[in-house]
């Protein structure tokens, strides 16, 4: 944000009338040019303010505009400007501004949108009060009646029924010691009936009325009865465009987008009942536009009880962090409101309510902003005095601001929840999922993709900057009109295929894939109809994958809870096998003996002997190949390319003669590179970060005894059981995701040792974020080398023209030339086992040179135990393979970083018979080149037969039998030469 200062010449003998100044502000990078002035100007007897549109035009002010923005001496004067070209929005917004905003946020659910709301709605005035209730300072909350709150840009109402001399009203009461109730009655319901009705008839906005603090005036002051609230709804029943909700007497009406409301153009008011009385019910009202808001709008609502702004401000901005905790998280009220203490009824010049909302509402654009992000921010803007519009303009911005960083409410993808640094590993060349879509460099960075070209969000305070984020596909969503039809927030929990008799204008023949015809698609339960084609783009990464160590904050805890799971599973495995014998036999002297602890290599059996074994071990609780890394050796699962295997169910199976090892084998290799523990060192993952005190420490590493026995995994087993060691150390500072370093929550990396866990991509961007916030050195402690090649077009090119993608007898040569050009200096870090095609290259420019400058040390080794200093690594040299014995050695560390990569997204949602035997895991290999195929398959003519698709992923497999991860674990670009002539049939 910026702030401009503004001081005029007020000298006893000057001319202030010619006084005056201006300060132009352009978009720098928008895609037209865009620009506006904000002015000072005064006469002989006022200062103003005032917005010039020079060069951009508004929802509300069109090109050329001067507005008045007014002049608050000693204070701040507001402007608000958010949005992107052709729907930027500004304070002063339409009355109908929720229709105007429907194409940026008509898709997302309520509790994503941030809505401006008023406290006490109805008391703008005093009709009738109690004897000590009189006062107005004490009980009007508004200046402004419903209808002009409304007017100003209010969509959330908070009204306080009382029965007042039979007639139902709003009103303001609160208890006092010895005479009870005191207070006064606002607007009556009947009144603002008709200025909501009068509103609706040429506005189609969503409106939501909370009814709370229910007293019958006439009756001592006691809650609404049940008769009394059945004449209130049938009051309310006059309004105009009541919104009935499917499932009106359970939905949550939080998660129902935007649209749903008054996408159809008409306008929709919800009327929520919190009664005093929890008795009461809705009765047939629940179906007819009436909701209970406890359980249908749950709200987190607690105000500060304070009249400081400072005890205001953080209250509730604790109160926000704590509660919204993602971008979907129940809805928030913030409540904005300073509220009189006893002091203020016994002072004769204490500020009044309205003066008090005048302080917090100013204060309101200082103090929310810089803490607003994707995740952390309000749904309802609650204020006293709802008597300004840039109240509704903050609300419009916050929402702008959400949507420009989430792409279209889509959350940006992997790189909404990575750091600044982070980059494409492949050339941007092939990351235009469009053809009008432009990068500024080969390998742009987190910023730029989710960015584009320019930065969009402007939010001022006279003026404070608040830019952020404009997303390329944003702008190709709104200059293809694909708004409309497009579902965002939407779980996709089943795609199946059309059943023929639920198809009325498709032929049999244009079903079958032999006749060049297709299946069509349902998803979900079909409320949005039939579809040619399903394409998941759910990418490669998921969410972040935490594992956990020995020496984690509650590592003893998840061990006992693992020993006490362990011990009930060999009782249950003990019993079913003392059950088979009795039967004649067990299972283990039918197939011989198993390691009790991890799924056995059972691929050379016969497959019954097969599929019983694994049965077995699935009713067991055996570990599965999600939930650990199988290692090289022993009894653990090893899968080669030449092996058979699929994946059911998360269960290993050897029962059909098929090659799809590649998703097998990519998952193991991953697992491995990034030190996942094997199954008889398994975890179950801890939370994503764990904080504590700063303990500074060892620079360089210090010797411990070389005792393979001590530390060698985080689980020890004894005598078949787990053992916990309640003396270890546990590390103090904060441990984090490699994908968290950007959080508004991180730690300070300012002067620290960051300890950095893994030695992939993710490790490698987490060095490169560390440095960059100002930490003085960091660790990576890799349990196996990777190949880095550099950010350089010509050389990338190069080696992606590998025609085979796969080790080649010359493979060494270019091994080589990547030591020479790339490693110079720090030869040593190249991978001794591990050829260049084998496995998927890092891409960056910056590690190595961070690692030569001293920077960053690197340390080859297999990750021990944390400590209360640090890292325990058992380091070894070059030539070495992980779990090989070394010199282990304890690294001080201030901050421990995982980078061990993410979980793999779900799918499902996919059929389990959607692909033919064989090629099941076509589907995770190709998604890369879904671009390009989708040109093929788009055209009738030239869409490939499946005869010609299966002949391509053979052939494929067939010059690449022997690639390490199986045929389809590793591509180079010049792979997609083999395609299949696509001409014929």
């Amino acid at each position: 944000m910026a702030k401009v200062y503004v001081e005029w010449d007020q000298y006893i003998l000057d001319d202030q009338e010619d006084d005056g100044g201006e300060v132009v502000y352009q978009l720098e990078g928008s895609p037209i040019s865009a620009s506006f002035q904000l002015q000072a100007r005064a006469t002989t007897t006022s200062f103003n303010l005032q917005a010039y549109y020079t060069n951009i035009a508004t929802t509300s002010h069109p090109l050329g505009s001067v507005v008045d923005l007014g002049w608050v001496h000693n204070g701040n004067t507001v402007f608000v400007l958010s949005g992107v070209p052709g729907h930027f929005n500004t304070i002063n917004p339409p009355s109908n501004w929720m229709q105007l905003s429907l194409a940026t946020v008509g898709n997302k659910p309520l509790r994503q949108l941030v809505i401006p709301g008023s406290h006490d709605s109805g008391m703008s005035f005093v009709d009738g009060s109690t004897f000590f209730g009189g006062g107005a300072s004490h009980v009007l909350t508004q200046t402004l009646s419903v209808g002009g709150q409304l007017a100003n840009g209010a969509r959330y109402f908070d009204l306080r029924p009382v029965i007042s001399s039979g007639i139902f009203k709003t009103g303001h009461y609160s208890t006092l010691p010895a005479v009870g109730y005191q207070g006064a009655n606002g607007e009556s319901f009947s009144q603002i009936i008709l200025e909501i009705n009068a509103f609706t008839a040429v506005n189609s906005e969503l409106i939501i009325l909370n009814l709370s603090h229910d007293l019958n005036t006439d009756s001592g002051y006691g809650s609404l009865t049940q008769a009394d609230w059945d004449k209130l709804f049938l009051q309310l029943s006059g309004l105009s465009h009541l919104y009935v909700a499917p499932n009106p007497t359970t939905i949550d009406l939080s998660t129902l987008p935007l649209s749903q409301f008054i996408g159809l153009g008409s306008a929709a008011v919800i009327v929520l009942v919190d009664a005093g009385d929890k008795t009461v019910t809705l009765g047939s009202y629940a179906t007819r536009g009436f909701y209970s808001s406890t359980t249908q709008f749950p709200l987190f609502n607690s105000y500060a009880n304070t009249n400081g702004l400072s005890t205001l401000e953080n209250d509730q901005l604790t109160k926000l962090a704590q509660n919204r905790i993602s971008w979907n998280s129940s809805e928030f009220l913030l409540s904005w409101t300073l509220t009189q203490q006893a002091i203020d009824f016994t002072q004769k010049n204490a500020p009044s309510i309205i003066g008090y909302a005048n302080q917090a509402n100013n204060d309101l654009f200082t103090a929310l902003p810089p803490v607003i992000n994707r995740n952390v921010f309000p749904n309802i803007l609650y204020i006293d005095n709802f008597n300004r519009t840039d109240v509704t303009a903050l609300a419009i911005g916050i929402n702008d601001y959400n949507t420009n960083w989430e792409g279209a409410g889509c959350g940006g993808g992997i790189w909404a929840n990575v750091n600044a640094t982070s980059g494409l590993q492949l050339n941007s060349l092939l990351y235009r999922f469009h053809p009008a879509v432009c990068w500024s460099r080969a390998f742009p960075q987190r910023d730029e993709i989710l960015k584009g070209s320019w930065d969009s969000l402007y939010l001022y305070r006279f003026v404070y900057e608040f830019c952020n984020v404009h997303v390329e596909i944003t702008r190709i969503w709104r200059e293809y009109k694909l708004e409309p039809r497009t579902r965002l927030s939407t779980q996709v929990t089943s795609v199946r295929r059309a059943k023929p008799e639920e198809l009325k204008s498709v032929t049999e023949e244009e079903l079958k894939p032999e006749k060049l015809g297709h299946a069509r698609w349902i998803i979900n339960d079909g409320q949005d109809g039939v579809f040619d084609a399903v394409i998941a783009t759910v990418g490669t990464c998921g969410q972040p994958n935490m594992i956990t160590l020995k020496g984690m904050p509650g590592w003893k805890e998840e061990q006992a809870k693992k020993q006490q799971d362990e011990e009930k599973r060999k009782d249950l495995a003990h019993e079913q096998e003392k059950e088979k014998k009795e039967k004649g036999g067990s299972h283990g002297e039918r197939h011989g003996k198993r390691n009790p602890t991890a799924w056995t290599d059972m691929q050379k059996q016969n497959p019954d002997a097969v599929a019983e074994d694994q049965q077995e071990k699935k009713e067991n609780n055996f570990l599965t190949p999600g939930e650990a890394y199988h290692g090289d050796g022993g009894d653990t699962v090893s899968v080669s390319s030449d092996e058979i295997a699929t994946q059911d169910d998360g269960v290993w199976t050897k029962t059909k003669p098929q090659e799809n090892a590649w998703d097998v084998g990519r998952d193991q290799v991953q697992k491995k590179e990034q030190g996942f523990p094997t199954p008889g060192e398994a975890f179950e993952t801890g939370e994503d970060v764990q904080r504590g005190g700063e303990d500074k420490s060892l620079a360089e590493g210090k010797n411990e005894d070389n005792n393979d026995d001590a530390n060698d995994t985080a689980t020890k087993q004894q005598n078949g059981k787990a053992h916990v060691d309640e003396g270890d150390d546990v590390f103090k500072g904060p441990i984090l995701h490699s994908s968290q370093l950007d959080r508004k929550d991180a730690p300070s990396f300012e002067g620290k040792t960051v300890a950095i866990i893994g030695g992939g991509a993710s490790a490698v961007e987490a060095v490169e974020a560390a440095l960059a916030q100002g930490a003085q050195k960091c660790l990576v402690i890799a349990r196996e080398d990777k190949w880095i090649i550099p950010r350089n077009i010509f050389v990338d090119t190069l080696i992606a023209m590998q025609p085979f993608g796969r080790e080649m007898p010359l493979s060494f040569l270019w091994e080589k030339f990547i030591i020479k050009f790339n490693y110079h200096g720090v030869e040593d870090l190249a991978p001794a086992h591990l050829g260049l095609f084998e496995s998927t290259p890092v891409v960056n420019d910056e590690f190595l040179g961070h690692v030569r400058h001293g920077r960053c040390k690197y340390i080859r080794g297999d990750t021990e135990e944390l400590t209360s200093r640090g890292v325990l690594v058992n380091v070894r040299d070059r030539n070495s393979r992980s779990g090989d014995k070394g010199n282990k050695k304890e690294f001080g560390a201030d901050i421990i970083v995982l980078a061990t990569g993410f979980k793999k997204p779900d799918v499902n949602f996919i059929e389990k018979d959607l692909f033919p035997e064989a090629y099941e895991a076509i589907l995770y290999s190709l998604r890369k080149y879904a671009r390009i195929l989708m040109t093929f398959l788009m055209d009738k003519d030239a869409r490939p037969s499946p005869k010609d698709m299966k002949l391509w992923v053979d052939a494929l497999r067939f010059v690449k039998r022997g690639a390490k991860g199986g045929a389809l674990g590793f591509f180079t670009y010049m792979e997609l030469s083999k395609l299949p002539d696509s001409s014929s049939p």
